[in-house]
């Protein structure tokens, strides 16, 4: 990765360079004061002084501004007097070579590159050379051994020399300190390894120093007991190691973070339901978990009149939370009717079946009990339709419905005891609204008991009457 880093860096260089202005296109120039001049950082005498340039010094110079030209020198750009120079010529760079490469050219990995020593000269197309500064030098890659490469340009031309960097010395590395804690909990996501220190030896004679950058491996965050940690350092076969235990977690801390779905209990039940809660522990790594409680229980005494508390506990902690305690007492009855009651119209009371009826008494914590013991109005069976029959228990009432229905035949609209064409067509007429039936004889003619009387209730009753599809004796009936 780093090869490829140093690279796609170099290549860049390369490419800013070439997009540079080349100096060999520009005039040259060469201080003519006898005593030198100043590179300014504007083109102003009282401006900032970049570098002093001696006489003699050759100069590219590009833009010019109030009696000032634009030059570069020593790696710096700025502005020199005009005054001060004189013109060379306009001869072009040619090339530029490396005279003597840098005083250090072998290095170890991690050392700093220096250019100290480095001379580079240029080569004009009149053939004159001549020592140049203000060039610039890539740095090459000083985290991997091998043979280098540095390049230097100036003017848009290149040249280069070459560098090794040698793997470290290193004989081995020892560990000098322990932590200061060797104990870790379990599941935890960093390590506290404060006080380890490492030792690298060499085989040059230098002296040892402290280890940085090594890497640790070999934990198992997860497996209780006695583990060993590897430390690796710069390459593969550097290592040492040393023990550690990683030791169960505890925990620290208990937490309600959410209540339970039930803070209202009645009387009659008093076991405690924890259903919704939510009861979180905080353990000793960092970590938290949603934990189910050891055990859930009421704080003793109970009372219906003031708050009551419920004990939670999980490991060695506890927490609570507050409940009210309501006593139970009825609060009403309930009628249901198990199967629908449909009775002919003018059936007798006493001839009714109420047998599918339920009636119950309800309580004010939401249970109900079945009873015997209640009374129910008469129903008045002599018109058509839903009727309801009320229920009364003590101080208590309720009620239920009973259909009053037809005694006729389903589709015997016109109640002549049979079932024919005319009943038919009396049934399409009124779907067609040219005649309106009684709430009775809509009965009657909604044959398929979807509410309504349709053109589908006709084809039916003509249906039956033609003997093709018979109707049964329940047929409609559902719709009272």
């Amino acid at each position: 990765m780093k090869k490829k880093i140093f690279s796609i860096f170099l290549c860049l260089f390369l490419f800013l360079s070439l997009l540079s202005p080349a100096l060999a296109a520009e005039e040259l120039y060469t201080v003519s004061n006898e005593n030198g001049t100043y590179l300014y950082y504007l083109a102003s005498a009282s401006s900032t002084k970049l570098a002093w340039l001696r006489q003699g010094s050759v100069l590219t110079v590009g833009d010019s501004s109030a009696g000032f030209v634009k030059t570069e020198w020593d790696g710096y750009e700025g502005w020199v007097s005009l005054k001060d120079l004189s013109a060379y010529g306009s001869r072009k760079l040619a090339a530029i070579t490396v005279e003597t490469p840098p005083d250090k050219t072998v290095y170890y990995e991690d050392d700093v590159f220096s250019g100290e020593g480095l001379s580079v000269a240029a080569t004009y197309t009149d053939g004159s050379k001549q020592p140049v500064t203000g060039y610039a030098v890539s740095a090459p890659d000083m985290h991997s051994a091998g043979k280098k490469n540095v390049f230097v340009s100036y003017g848009g031309k290149f040249a280069s020399f070459s560098i090794t960097v040698n793997r470290l010395p290193i004989d081995r590395i020892e560990v000098s300190s322990l932590p200061k804690n060797t104990k870790v909990v379990e599941d935890s996501d960093e390590y506290d390894f404060t006080g380890l220190a490492v030792t690298v030896f060499y085989t040059d004679g230098r002296a040892p120093t402290q280890a940085e950058g090594y890497t640790l491996s070999g934990i198992d965050p997860h497996k209780t007991g006695r583990q060993t940690v590897n430390i690796n350092y710069k390459y593969p076969e550097i290592n040492a190691s040393f023990e550690i235990e990683v030791v169960k977690k505890t925990p620290v801390n208990l937490r309600m973070t959410r209540l339970p779905d039930k803070t209202v209990y009645y009387d009659n039940n008093l076991t405690p339901d924890y259903t919704g809660l939510e009861l979180t522990v905080d353990y000793d790594n960092g970590k938290s978990a949603l934990v189910r409680p050891d055990r859930v229980e009421f704080k003793q005494p109970i009372t219906t009149e003031y708050k009551n508390t419920i004990l939670i506990y999980y490991s060695h902690f506890m927490t609570e939370y507050y409940v009210d305690v309501i006593a139970e007492k009825p609060d009403g009855i309930a009628a249901e009717v198990l199967d629908p009651i449909r009775v002919p119209l003018g059936t007798p009371a006493e001839e009714i079946d109420l047998s599918s009826v339920m009636v119950y008494l309800v309580y004010n914590s939401g249970r109900r009990e079945a009873i015997t013991d209640y009374t129910v109005d008469p129903v008045d069976t002599s018109t058509f339709g839903e009727k309801i029959v009320n229920v009364y228990s003590e101080d208590y009432a309720a009620f239920f419905t009973v259909s009053v229905v037809s005694d006729a035949l389903p589709g015997d609209v016109n109640k002549d005891g049979k079932v024919n064409s005319t009943d038919a067509r009396l049934t399409l007429r009124c779907a067609s609204r040219l005649i309106e039936f009684t709430d009775e004889q809509r009965s009657i003619a909604d044959v398929n008991g979807d509410g309504k009387v349709a053109t589908a209730d006709a084809r039916r009753i003509l249906r039956h009457a033609s003997k093709i599809e018979l109707l049964t004796a329940d047929e409609g009936k559902n719709s009272n």
